[in-house]
């Protein structure tokens, strides 16, 4: 733990922080999951499932950045 107070506030803080960091995490891993398979998808030749995997993906994409995990581009 760095140089920090040990108040109650301060340390709620730094649950509140964990946990955030946790759930940014899965977000962010699942999203790139999803872009990954429609490069994949597009990298085999096999467009018309990676169309279908593209729509998934943008969706993610824009619900990640709706919750402030990513930053709009």
């Amino acid at each position: 733990m760095p140089n920090l107070k040990k108040n109650p506030s301060a340390l709620k803080c730094v649950r509140r922080d964990a946990r955030k960091a946790e759930y940014r995490g899965a977000v962010r891993t699942s999203t790139r999951t999803h872009v990954k398979k429609v490069r994949v998808l597009l990298a085999a030749g096999k467009v018309a499932e990676a169309e279908q995997a593209l729509l998934v993906a943008v969706q993610a994409l824009d619900k990640s950045a709706e919750k402030g995990v990513l930053h709009h581009g």
